[in-house]
């Protein structure tokens, strides 16, 4: 049978979240470069994104690019009903999988998160079709999983072929907690579309860039307090880059500190927007509580940045032993430390070879078609 890929997804981009698991479309479209995939799925919408965008954009909504057919179902999630909106999203993807089925075959399917997987055992049973999952949620971090949610991701690891998860620290927290085994497949970053501008590469001041949402988990708070030990009234700047819910107090505290001067808060960017802005500065650093994989920074390596890193896990374990990325524990002290380090850095050529060598679309799909085409 000729390879055909198909793709059921927890979560997409889509009219209402345009950004939502853009790992996944990204990874899609990688693939379709070497084979004609499908991605299917129920895609439950938060009420909030509905409210605010109208009702016209739910139910199906298709398209095609090239050998890459996207055909999702949009739903509203209703709030703190997560029983009810997972039995929905597994009716309407048996819907949506018999009604692909008529007209296609495949040797395998391939979900994203446990979620979407939980069709995966019906599909095993009533078609004799192998699955794997691969597993992206930090959820599974902190003992922070709902007994609903572990009942249900058990019985999806266990029934699959093949388990992946996205970094090495997710892949040994689930193997323990499932007794499975669990192969480490990164995220992909397009890294011929994040590629530096080399005369641009020197810069004359240390110019720092972060790059996430606005909220608790991402610690800008550590950031701004580490940031200011370290630079205050130096010629050092800071920006920021997304929004969230924390942007009024995070304000308050870059004035109290009185480093308007040093400290930017730019809002939200595109994909173009942020290369731009990583290929104009010299230093990236990311400080979050956990990541479950951190694609930011591979972007940022992509484009030559020295980074700095707490260890949240993810990505910062896989690179910190290389040159020009440092990697420090989450307090003032050791990010203040951290930043005397980087500083030692440069922007290079060796730094982008690390994202190309490991996290590059070709070298991402030549794994995961490697497995396909075992099935």
């Amino acid at each position: 049978m000729k390879r055909e890929i198909l793709i059921i997804p927890s979560r997409y981009p889509t009219y209402y979240q345009e950004h939502n698991y853009i790992f996944v479309s990204e990874q899609a479209a990688a693939l379709a470069s070497y084979s004609k995939v499908n991605v299917i799925g129920c895609i439950p919408v938060s009420l909030k994104f509905i409210l605010k965008k109208g009702l016209r954009f739910l139910g199906r909504t298709s398209y095609m690019s090239g050998n890459l057919h996207v055909n999702l179902f949009l739903v509203p999630a209703l709030p703190f009903c997560k029983r009810w909106n997972e039995g929905i999203r597994l009716l309407i993807n048996k819907l949506l999988f018999k009604s692909y089925y008529k007209t296609n075959k495949c040797r395998v399917v391939h979900f994203h998160t446990y979620l979407s997987a939980r069709l995966g055992p019906w599909i095993k049973k009533k078609y004799n079709i192998p699955y794997i999952v691969t597993e992206h949620s930090s959820t599974f971090y902190n003992n922070s999983i709902s007994k609903y949610d572990e009942d249900i991701s058990k019985s999806v690891f266990i029934s699959s072929s093949l388990n992946i998860a996205v970094s090495k620290t997710l892949s040994d927290v689930l193997s323990e907690k499932f007794g499975r085994p669990f192969v480490t497949i990164s995220n992909m970053v397009d890294t011929s579309f994040f590629t530096p501008q080399v005369k641009k590469w020197i810069n004359k001041e240390s110019h720092f860039i972060t790059i996430g949402n606005l909220v608790k988990v991402k610690r800008h708070e550590l950031l701004i307090r580490a940031f200011h030990a370290s630079f205050f009234k130096s010629k050092t700047t800071l920006t920021i880059v997304g929004s969230g819910d924390e942007r009024d107090n995070l304000l308050k505290l870059i004035s109290s500190l009185e480093m308007e001067d040093q400290i930017f808060l730019v809002g939200y960017k595109t994909k173009t927007q942020i290369r731009d802005l990583l290929n104009e500065t010299k230093y990236f650093v990311l400080v979050s509580k956990n990541e479950t994989f951190g694609v930011v920074v591979i972007e940022a390596l992509s484009m030559g940045l020295p980074i700095l890193l707490t260890d949240f896990g993810g990505v910062s374990l896989e690179v910190s032993s290389y040159d020009g990325c440092v990697i420090v524990k989450d307090s003032i002290e050791d990010l203040s430390l951290g930043f005397n380090q980087i500083l030692q850095f440069d922007k290079n050529e060796s730094l982008r070879k690390i994202a190309i060598d490991n996290y590059s679309s070709e070298i991402i799909c030549a794994k995961l078609l490697k497995i396909y085409d075992h099935f």
